[in-house]
């Protein structure tokens, strides 16, 4: 008896083993599911795996020429690649589109419409200013005084002007494309802001320095080259590599900086020494244009405020996807205060010609 019992348990035993490896390879993850700590785990590191995944096809879509949709379909913000991704913009992302669907996609609604449709009209006011310009100017604005440079600096504020806007809407149409057609929109774009930023305060630095020739073309000479490497730089090769990011975003924001310092600090040397100089009392008009550079700066900064914050997308992540986005509110006030400027520039031009110029 004790040798078959000794026989028979083994058997049984075997049998069991047998039987739960069988288990246990058909059915692991379902007994793992069922646990009540590991399940989760599981499922929690199944969706880090996937997440990877996705970051890992992102970032060689970054890199390397993607298959370009020719269906307009839009993406969540997961799904999307870095270069392409706002903060706190959720959803309507244009992913990789065609040229083509990407400027069809200019009459459809997605994150980007509104920003591109800013500064289109933008550019569209800019253009029709630009032809006022050129035939009120070139009469002396009905005084018969033509110079040839009080023309000269108002045509190339516009075509700044212009040509910021325009940069700007391109960039935001076409940079869905491609990473290299993002980044070379991105190039420009950056490039125009120098641009216009230069050529807002030419105009200014001429007429209030009309008599004062040695320090208007110092003056505007210096604007104009700083202006120039604003507009060069975005195009150094290293620019637009990762780890020199930081460092050429400080130099570009220094840039930024320096032109803007090359303009406001020969105004307030006119203002201070050379109006006084001259026997000029700080007339009506006089104020008039500080008021005007004043409230062009304040819009600026109250949409630079904007654009930093991120407000009001941050507050509510995903209600300001199409409609009412940080970005969308920039744009408007960067378009108001060029054309306040504008409408500025015209009166002093105005003034000056019919009162000391003559």
């Amino acid at each position: 008896m004790s040798t078959d019992s000794d026989f028979i348990e083994p058997i049984e035993i075997t049998e069991d083993i047998q039987s739960e490896s069988i288990n246990n390879s058909e059915s692991t993850t379902v007994e793992k599911t069922n646990l009540p700590i590991v399940g989760p785990i599981l499922e929690r590191l199944n969706r880090e795996e996937k997440v990877a995944e996705r970051e890992e096809k992102r970032e060689e879509d970054d890199i390397l020429p993607a298959p370009q949709f020719t269906k307009f379909q839009l993406s969540r913000y997961e799904d999307t690649p870095k270069f392409l991704r706002r903060p706190f913009i959720m959803d309507h992302y244009r992913v990789h589109f065609s040229y083509n669907l990407c400027f069809a996609s200019l009459f459809k609604l997605h994150n980007e419409t509104w920003n591109v449709w800013t500064h289109l009209i933008g550019a569209l006011i800019f253009f029709l200013l630009l032809i006022h310009t050129i035939i009120i100017f070139s009469v002396g604005y009905g005084t018969g005084d033509f110079r040839a440079g009080d023309l000269f600096v108002m045509v190339v504020y516009c075509i700044l002007a212009l040509n910021c806007f325009l940069s700007s809407a391109c960039y935001h149409l076409f940079g869905c494309h491609s990473a290299k057609t993002w980044h070379t929109c991105y190039k420009c774009d950056l490039s125009a802001i120098s641009g216009l930023i230069g050529g807002s305060f030419i105009p200014a630095l001429y007429y209030n320095l009309y008599c004062d020739f040695a320090f208007q073309i110092f003056y505007i000479v210096m604007i104009c080259a700083l202006a120039l490497l604003g507009m060069s730089f975005p195009f150094v090769p290293m620019s637009g590599n990762e780890k020199y990011t930081r460092i050429f975003r400080t130099i570009r924001t220094t840039l930024f900086v320096c032109i803007v310092l090359s303009a406001v600090i020969p105004i307030f040397h006119w203002l201070v020494f050379l109006l006084p100089g001259h026997g000029a009392g700080f007339g009506v008009e006089n104020i008039i244009f500080l008021c005007g550079m004043l409230l062009m700066l304040s819009l600026y900064l109250i949409g630079l405020f904007f654009w930093l914050t991120r407000i009001p997308e941050r507050l509510l992540p995903g209600y300001f996807d199409i409609w009412f986005s940080s970005h969308q509110i920039w744009h408007i006030l960067i378009v108001a205060a060029a054309c306040v400027w504008y409408a500025f520039m015209v009166r002093l031009y105005r003034w000056k010609i019919s009162n000391q110029f003559k």
